[in-house]
């Protein structure tokens, strides 16, 4: 289906050439992405790592200070939130459950970059041999 002003085109015999297009963005080289795919998941596993690290610290402090694997001076007699009392136990499963996830997320991030980062190396092997 041709529109009309193609039609007139076509029938005075005039060829279709078409015009670049200056405001057409250039093509994206595709290093720069093949880079871009392992740099971001790199960075999003250190960030949710260093968020899982503060996390689990007060979870760490509230677990060493009941085990006593590391004897220390100080005591955290209770933490409230919205001025309500927490128990100790549900701070500790609270704080190092959210920092697993977040740890779990960190790891997920950073298998997602090496994937990313062999799939470039074969790509840059057979654009090696392809020339």
């Amino acid at each position: 289906m041709t529109s009309p002003i193609d039609a007139e085109h076509v029938e005075s015999g005039q060829s279709q050439r078409r015009t670049p297009n200056p405001y057409d963005s250039p093509r994206p080289d595709t290093t720069v992405l093949r880079r871009r795919a392992v740099v971001r998941p790199a960075c999003f596993a250190v960030v949710t790592a260093l968020t899982a690290i503060l996390i689990a610290i007060p979870g760490v402090v509230m677990l060493n200070q009941k085990m006593q694997v590391i004897p220390t001076t100080t005591f955290i007699s209770g933490v409230e939130l919205n001025g309500v009392a927490m128990d100790n136990t549900s701070v500790i499963t609270y704080s190092l459950g959210i920092a697993l996830l977040f740890l779990l997320s960190g790891m997920y991030f950073l298998a997602l970059s090496f994937k990313n980062w062999s799939e470039n190396q074969s790509a840059i092997r057979s654009d090696r041999t392809s020339h």
